[in-house]
């Protein structure tokens, strides 16, 4: 662990947790909108709102969330110390096991940006064959947090400039001068990505639990592959599990907290439904 290591710390909190499944206050889409069964949010304008509370979360952080984020940064910094200890032992493991190798090498692809666009593309066209709005729905929001995925974790990675495992002598480097793909190692892009997509399809089917767990462990297993493949430490899989984690959780909690209200003529009775978009 180099001196930088401290600045690290501190910028982990502020930088790498935009947190987009904390702020204080009202829901994060807690928005009464009369008449909404009648407009459509787009997919571009929905996604500028949500880019804006991942960018601006920070400035929402509650007291409890503080507490958990304090806890999670904690955690980083005791895995980013023994980073170099911990991967070494991981591939003495992989080596004794090549099966670990191989199957790591079927996983790691799950994270990969084409990879997943193309998996959601054919989960959006088995919808649209099947007639099944929310496999649709699903797809539609899983690009989204995927992209969201996407631009937070590149951010991140040209702040750090943190070098991989696999390049050069192996050593834990940060704040390197260049910004090629062997010094962006934290946070693991592909980890967020597959995250970001896992909690979202977690979320929409969670009335299924097996799909719920299907997910995770996949996401698991791909981020795990990570460090098997010596493409990344530990650390950077960790904090790519977390962010993509909130980012899908922050896609599907403004699904959800959308109020509608609606008028209601029946009979002799008359009044304002409100009904919650679920």
């Amino acid at each position: 662990m180099n001196k930088h290591s401290v600045i690290v710390l501190l910028l982990v909190l502020v930088f790498l947790f935009p947190a987009p499944g904390f702020g204080s206050g009202k829901p994060l889409n807690q928005e009464s909108e009369e008449g909404e069964g009648k407009k459509k949010h787009s997919f571009f304008s929905e996604f500028l709102k949500e880019e804006k509370i991942i960018w601006t979360s920070p400035a929402r952080i509650r007291k409890k969330d503080a507490l958990f984020l304090g806890g999670l940064a904690l955690t980083t910094a005791l895995i980013i110390k023994n980073d170099e200890y911990i991967i070494e032992k991981i591939k003495k493991f992989a080596l004794a096991n090549p099966g670990v190798k191989t199957l790591g090498s079927y996983l790691s692809p799950l994270g990969s940006a084409p990879v997943d666009a193309g998996l959601i593309g054919i989960f959006y066209l088995g919808g649209a064959i099947f007639k099944n709005d929310r496999i649709k729905e699903t797809a539609l929001l899983s690009l989204k947090s995927l992209i969201h995925a996407i631009l937070v974790s590149q951010v991140i990675k040209l702040v750090f400039r943190r070098q991989r495992p696999d390049y050069r002598d192996g050593v834990d480097h940060w704040f390197n001068s260049g910004i090629g793909k062997e010094f962006r190692s934290f946070t693991s892009g592909h980890t967020a990505q597959v995250w970001s997509i896992a909690s979202v399809v977690a979320g929409m089917y969670r009335d299924k639990p097996m799909i719920p767990i299907l997910s995770y462990s996949l996401a698991a297993l791909s981020g795990l592959s990570r460090v098997t493949e010596n493409e990344h430490w530990t650390s950077d899989v960790l904090t790519g599990a977390v962010l993509g984690y909130l980012i899908g959780r922050m896609v599907i909690k403004r699904r959800r907290s959308r109020v509608l209200l609606l008028p209601e003529l029946n009979g002799n009775r008359t009044g304002i439904n409100i009904v919650f978009s679920f």
